[in-house]
């Protein structure tokens, strides 16, 4: 029973991962035909990077997929699918963050504050990723989960203006 259990949970996680990567999609497409309209360089780098963070995740998703089964070679799959969370949402998703941040700082589109808050976010989550990659300390580790504080409220205050509000009235073209 507690394979099974297990098992369950490895599907769960996995399906969990898949619907995270459809999301980093789905925001992308759906902020692309605003932001092309005001910065079409950036508009574009924001949907690469975002499908780019999307692919990670899913390799993810496959290696843990991979734990499934194999035995003594499990360890290596699950290290794998944390290492596609740290390079995906722990080292992309900054990078990315960063574009639409400039983006939306430039154009006034949302409330000054926000971008800020994605500009200082950001290099504090990449800081913090590259720390897990270089061993300095583990995902679980206080400092991490400390420092993707600033990125959630980044996204969830930006998703919560976008949804209540909307972006603030485009420039005339």
């Amino acid at each position: 029973a507690a394979a099974g259990t297990q098992d369950a949970a490895v599907h769960v996680g996995a399906m969990l991962e898949v619907v995270l990567a459809a999301a980093i999609i789905g925001t992308s497409v759906a902020l692309y035909p605003v932001l092309r309209r005001l910065a079409p360089g950036m508009a574009l780098a924001y949907v690469a990077l975002r499908l780019l963070e999307a692919t990670v995740v899913l390799t993810g998703v496959v290696a843990i997929l991979g734990v499934l089964g194999a035995g003594e070679f499990a360890p290596v799959f699950a290290s794998l699918n944390a290492m596609a969370f740290t390079v995906g949402p722990g080292l992309i998703c900054p990078i990315n963050t960063v574009v639409i941040a400039i983006v939306l700082w430039r154009t006034g589109l949302v409330a000054r504050w926000i971008p800020a808050l994605g500009l200082v976010a950001a290099p504090v989550v990449f800081a913090s990723n590259v720390a897990i990659m270089t061993g300095v300390y583990e995902q679980t580790h206080p400092l991490a989960l400390l420092a993707a504080v600033p990125i959630f409220a980044w996204e969830i205050s930006l998703a919560v203006t976008l949804v209540a509000r909307g972006f603030r009235p485009l420039p005339a073209s």
